[in-house]
């Protein structure tokens, strides 16, 4: 898989600003794990870890949720397919053991980054794109 780096592009944008600012900050996030992995996981207890962790799942869900609401409100034809797989990838992100997180952060924070960024790819660039058709 190529070298990514959660670095925020206009390029990434749809068009729609709450949406694009909800990307930004799951960037931001990823940033923060991606430091992670730099740094080896030095000196971050347990606790940090998983708090990374959790504010990826948590904001996940945040923000697949104002996008669904969004499309309800646009009428989006394509809100089912889009709901499908918000889905899909919750169940893979919460399916994330804590106990290997903490056992192997750098490498957990590594298999995080690979499922997150390709995901993204064709999430952003692709399904989310859709929305603006939408409107």
């Amino acid at each position: 898989m190529l070298e990514f780096k959660f670095d925020w592009s206009r390029n990434i944008e749809i068009g729609l600003e709450e949406i694009d600012n909800q990307h930004k900050e799951l960037f931001r996030i990823m940033r923060d794990i991606e430091q992670v992995i730099l740094t080896s996981g030095h000196n971050l207890s347990d606790y940090e870890i998983l708090q990374k962790l959790c504010a990826l799942r948590e904001y996940i869900t945040y923000h697949f949720f104002t996008e669904e609401k969004m499309m309800e409100e646009m009428n989006s034809q394509h809100l089912e397919e889009h709901r499908r797989q918000h889905e899909e990838f919750k169940k893979q992100i919460n399916s994330i053991s804590c106990i290997a997180l903490v056992q192997d952060p750098v490498q957990g924070f590594k298999n995080i980054k690979e499922m997150v960024q390709e995901w993204l790819f064709e999430h952003i660039l692709v399904e989310d794109k859709k929305i603006i058709d939408d409107k």
